[in-house]
């Protein structure tokens, strides 16, 4: 290995993932409370969720955020990998740079994202939100 390292974040740097991200979102409001929601195209959040259906209960927006991890999987298509940064990150390996993912998304959907995109060979470590409970990644 080389002495080098670069580590790379995946949500909306590596793999744009908003679209998929908000389709799951809107599925999974459809799926809880039977209603269909207009969402925008910027990244849709749990906070998004509480501001724009005001009447939720606690239990409503956890079962929304478990449905949308469980729907997200359908989505994936709709990610786009970023060209490139892609290509910058082929390259490093090339070079046999250490490359390490360091995320905010948690496990689970982050490893679907990179076996999507056969990423994962890339890396020779990977963080997710699940390793900093804290809530801090750096």
């Amino acid at each position: 290995m080389n002495d080098k390292l670069f580590v790379f974040d995946l949500d909306n740097t590596l793999v744009k993932t908003n679209c998929a991200n908000n389709e799951s979102y809107r599925d999974a409001i459809l799926t809880i409370i039977g209603k269909r929601v207009e969402i925008s195209k910027k990244r849709f959040t749990r906070n998004d969720l509480v501001k724009l259906l005001r009447d939720l209960t606690t239990r409503q927006i956890a079962e929304i955020v478990r449905e949308k991890e469980n729907c997200y999987n359908k989505h994936l298509s709709k990610n786009t990998l970023n060209i490139p940064l892609y290509q910058i990150l082929m390259l490093l390996r090339e070079e046999r740079c250490e490359t390490i993912l360091l995320t905010e998304s948690h496990k689970t959907r982050a490893l679907s994202v990179c076996e999507y995109f056969s990423l994962t060979q890339y890396f020779s470590k990977q963080f997710f939100k699940n390793d900093y409970p804290n809530g801090d990644k750096y």
